[in-house]
């Protein structure tokens, strides 16, 4: 069975983690992203395993659940409040398009924990950091009794106790001979087996004699798997990727996926040696007669069970914060040889400078560094195995939005991604670039998501790379570069082929990244001060043909474009898109390329045509951006024609069409729109209950009424505290808006889809788990219900 597994991650209680780390937040996003192994991290820390043994529950095969109570209480509560994907809907999508894989709702936990260790050895600090893997609450207990003796376990999920690393792994393998040890992120400069600050040169040489019971080791955010390769002393061990996740949505930005059965015995078989000949001496005689009994046992188990590593998910390894060396204060990084050159001193204040993954991958070397070579056809019978480096799909969402990662528009957008496709990976590693053309994205096109998607899985990509703390930054598209839709320049797309496996060489377009001297010069160049990237250079016109390049142009622009020119120039798939002339046409562009410009001098080009102003309609997304659209249609054409042009956003065409049908829809027609703020007064209201009834009389002399079928809503006497009251109207909120996204309204089961849907899709909503939060819940229908009646007593509607 494939299964992808993310084994290193935090819980609230590690320093700078977030509050959210708890299991159920923990498992809704493993099922966001199509995690379906998940550690529990920090499993050493008193307050976090009593929560385990309160919060999970024991599966057949070792691992365990989030038990259902625990679940729905999440559900109904805070899912609810903060309207995060539920992924009970697209759950069985997964299970149709790929039977026989396990389901995002089957989410596995595993005992894990990381533990830093800070000691001398051979007259040089050691810091190291260990993944620790046990097989269940008893021995995670054990253990956890054990380090509870030597430091203080109760004030960092991730203990930082002073043993050495052997004689930490020695102490784990006491609590139970099962348990496993994964050296964590081993490149790490400060914190890690083969660090540069505080390493050693070898894995053998941190572990000792226990080595040979080490099966994996982590790449780190800062490293990928050829990296890893380019080094013949870790041939023998499995490489392995994870998260470290502090917060729950960067789970999986890093993970590995696993062939294996759904058990701890076959996880243990893909991440420990198949054979060791070594003598144990870590535990005493009663100890290795105990271990020895569990050992038969464990090999017994293992006979009939395989593991094995079939790949990793990986950053883009310049992206890590650790990947080149640099000094952050001075905003200087630098390549190895960079460097080397400069005697690991930064250039501008001649302090050490902090060393990179990069270079210290190239120190230890025995073999060519590439980091973007392809794995090998003839992988079987080494540790080299298939690897995709991905952009985490809201990083991608905001950059093609030209929006923030945390805004609405990318929260929208990704909550209508993973309803089309089930998972987070769905989209980024398993559908074809013809799939993710055909879906519908809000506020964005699904042809560009699947050109972005297609230059990420090609390594295509444009690359700031992270040094001395400071993550690098990755985009699908360099800042200026014009997108073609296809590779043969056409301005519109055609049809795709599948996307191809990753396991091939990886070409990346480092258009962020500068040499040293152009670092050393950048701070001398004023401000305001504007270049123009080679690749545009090429496609400027040639000075002399000025003149007559805007001869030939079908539109004549305004004073304020001509201005404009030293900036703005129009290129040939521009020109296409101004001119084109009929039916439909699809034009595929990133932020900061002119669209808006070009939509305004199209419309000009109509006008001019002698298209009548007043029949043309312009649709944008945000005020801001229907604001600058009509200035530049006002530039383009004049005043008197722009004012007869439609240019709006969504919701105020819409507003607009509401108005002029009216009584079509039963509306008043001074009806309002409610903002933020008073919408929140109207939930408040529908919240209220009074104790005489009133509520019930104006339910039955409303326009519509309360269904018979719902139940009293059972609110306090007393009334209740401002926090509990924002609480309760936030949960209200999110309710109405997700029943309203279903169709739903108050004790509707099915969606009102209505006449004209297509046939079959009413059952097919119902199959799929519509509306997918356990159905209605009669305390909240009473309220929906009073809410409508108070909007149309009102003469109001909301957004929704």
């Amino acid at each position: 069975m494939r299964i992808i597994a993310d084994l290193h991650i935090h819980s609230r209680f590690s320093r700078a983690t977030s509050p959210k780390l708890t299991l159920p937040y923990i498992e809704r996003w493993a099922r966001i992203k199509g995690i379906n192994l998940v550690g529990t991290g920090d499993c050493t820390h008193p307050a976090w395993l009593k929560e385990l043994n309160e919060q999970l529950e024991p599966t057949e095969g070792g691992f365990f659940r989030l038990r259902d109570s625990v679940r729905e209480e999440f559900d109904a509560n805070k899912a609810l409040m903060e309207g995060l994907p539920d992924s009970k809907l697209w759950a069985a999508w997964n299970e149709r398009l790929q039977p026989g894989r396990p389901s995002q709702g089957s989410v596995r936990f595993v005992l894990t924990g990381e533990i830093s260790t800070i000691y001398t050895r051979d007259s040089k600090t050691r810091k190291v950091h260990h993944v620790v893997i046990l097989p269940d609450l008893k021995a995670a207990a054990a253990f956890q009794a054990r380090l509870a003796r030597i430091g203080n376990i109760s004030s960092d999920g991730r203990p930082i106790l002073g043993m050495d690393s052997r004689d930490l792994f020695a102490l784990l393998l006491d609590a139970d001979e099962r348990s496993i040890l994964i050296p964590a992120h081993i490149w790490t400069p400060w914190f890690s087996a083969l660090g540069a600050r505080s390493g050693f040169d070898s894995i053998e040489e941190c572990y000792g004699e226990l080595s040979s019971r080490i099966g994996a080791i982590e790449t780190g955010l800062s490293s990928n798997p050829p990296m890893n390769w380019a080094v013949s002393s870790l041939d023998e061990f499995a490489i392995i990727s994870n998260s470290d996740a502090h917060s729950p949505e960067k789970l999986g930005r890093e993970a590995t996926i696993i062939d294996m059965e759904e058990s701890f015995a076959s996880l243990s078989e893909a991440l420990t040696r198949k054979e060791s000949d070594s003598t144990e001496t870590h535990s005493n005689a009663a100890g290795q007669a105990a271990a020895s009994a569990t050992r038969a046992a464990i090999d017994a188990v293992a006979a009939a069970t395989t593991g094995t590593v079939l790949g990793t998910i990986e950053f883009f390894p310049q992206e890590g914060k650790y990947h080149y060396d640099g000094h952050r204060a001075c905003r200087i990084f630098l390549s190895p040889q960079e460097s080397a050159r400069l005697s690991g001193r930064c250039p501008v204040c001649g302090k050490p400078i902090t060393p990179g993954v990069m270079r210290r991958v190239t120190e230890l070397a025995d073999r060519p560094v590439d980091e973007n070579a392809p794995c090998p056809a003839d992988f079987e019978g080494t540790n080299r195995r298939p690897y995709w480096q991905l952009i985490p799909l809201p990083e991608m969402l905001a950059e093609l939005l030209g929006t923030g990662s945390g805004s609405k528009k990318v929260a929208a957008a990704y909550r209508e991604l993973l309803e089309q496709a089930g998972s987070e990976f769905a989209v980024l590693m398993e559908k074809s670039e013809k799939e993710i053309e055909a879906m519908h994205i809000v506020g964005l096109s699904g042809e560009l998501l699947a050109l972005a998607i297609g230059r990420m899985r090609a390594g295509k990509v444009s690359i700031k790379p992270g040094y001395d703390g400071e993550y690098g930054i990755i985009h699908v598209f360099a800042p200026g570069e014009r997108i073609q839709a296809k590779a043969e320049h056409s301005l519109f797309f055609e049809e795709k082929a599948s996307a191809e496996p990753f396991c091939k060489e990886t070409q990346i377009n480092n258009q962020f990244e500068k040499t040293l001297e152009e670092q050393s010069q950048e701070s001398n160049l004023a401000a305001t001060r504007t270049s123009v990237p080679e690749k545009d250079k090429e496609d400027q016109p040639n000075p002399h043909e000025k003149e007559k390049e805007k001869a030939q142009n079908s539109f004549k622009p305004s004073n304020s474009d001509r201005n404009a020119d030293s900036v703005f120039r129009i290129s040939p798939e521009q020109k296409a898109a101004i001119n084109h002339y009929g039916g439909p046409a699809l034009v595929v562009a990133g932020p900061g390329t002119g669209k808006t410009a070009i939509l305004a001098l199209r419309i000009a080009r109509l006008v001019g045509q002698g298209i009548d102003p007043s029949s043309i309609l312009a649709i944008t997304f945000t005020n801001k951006a229907a604001s600058e659209l009509r200035r530049r249609i006002e530039e383009s054409m004049g005043t008197e024609k722009a004012t007869q042009i439609k240019a709006k956003t969504f919701h105020s065409f819409c507003l607009s069409v509401l108005r002029e049908h009216a009584a079509e829809a039963s509306l008043p027609q001074d009806f309002a729109v409610l903002d933020e703020e008073e919408r929140s007064s109207f939930l408040k209201s529908a919240l209220e209950s009074d104790q005489d009834g009133n509520e019930q009389k104006k339910a039955s002399d409303s326009l519509e009424p309360l269904p018979s079928n719902m139940p009293g809503l059972n609110l306090p006497s007393e009334p209740p505290s401002t926090t509990s009251r924002s609480r309760k109207i936030k949960r209200l909120a999110s309710y109405i808006e997700e029943r309203k996204r279903f169709l739903l309204l108050p004790g509707d089961e099915i969606p009102r889809l209505g006449p004209c849907s297509p046939a079959g899709l009413a059952e097919l909503a119902t199959e799929l788990g519509c509306p997918p939060s356990n159905g209605p819940k009669p305390e909240l229908e009473l309220a929906y219900a009073r809410y409508r009646i108070l909007l149309k007593q009102a003469h109001a509607l909301d957004f929704d």
